[in-house]
């Protein structure tokens, strides 16, 4: 991983940020984008050398004025989202789920977008809610399986660039145990030519198919 340029979208959130953290420790170039200015902020104090970036990825103008601004990247990781609960779907207001879908989907579309074509190789993180409806996890589902989808379409309609998808299928109480897990995914991606990797203790019951 030395001396690679790496961007991280969501690089301020527990997983983006603990990426970003080994990232740095191995001598790449980081870039970070968060729309969180304070966790930023945070970040740029304890590594000061890493690029920042406060944008909503959804917008699609910033977006594109970041892309431009970083240029070429050899490993681009995607790693924003929320994650929500114990709730109904149909539960919800339609502003707030319009706003999560924006959130999610918008922005990963126009992460991919915008960077894929500068991008060496692209990795989207994701959870295992998207391969089966899980109670009161609903909204995660149906984004987890869009998420999926949207990666595997753009992956097969440009069958030159390197897009990988990498399913984090428990939440580990263990955050650096999680973290160092994740991490060592990255490289094996990176290394290799599979699209897709499941790490946890139900990545087993996944079907994954390049």
């Amino acid at each position: 991983m030395l001396s690679k340029k790496v961007v991280i979208a969501g690089g301020t959130g527990e997983v983006g940020a603990g990426i970003a953290a080994l990232m740095y420790a191995e001598g790449c170039e980081v870039h970070i984008i968060s729309r969180n200015q304070e966790k930023i902020d945070k970040l740029r104090s304890e590594y000061p050398d890493c690029f920042f970036y406060c944008i909503d990825c959804s917008d699609f103008e910033a977006c594109s004025s970041v892309a431009e601004a970083i240029g070429n990247v050899d490993i681009f990781i995607s790693t924003f989202g929320s994650y929500i609960d114990n709730e109904n779907i149909l539960n919800y207001e339609s502003h707030f789920v319009e706003k999560y879908f924006k959130d999610t989907l918008l922005a990963r579309f126009n992460v991919l977008k915008y960077f894929l074509p500068k991008t060496h190789s692209f990795i989207d993180i994701n959870g295992n809610s998207g391969w089966a409806p899980k109670p009161n996890h609903g909204l995660v589902s149906v984004t987890d399986a869009a998420q999926t989808m949207l990666i595997k379409v753009i992956a097969a309609e440009n069958p030159k660039n390197k897009i990988s998808q990498l399913v984090i299928c428990e939440r580990v109480s263990d955050e650096a145990l999680k973290i160092t897990s994740v991490f060592e995914a990255i490289k094996e991606l990176v290394e290799s030519k599979s699209k897709m990797m499941a790490i946890g203790n139900e990545a087993n019951l996944l079907e994954l198919s390049d």
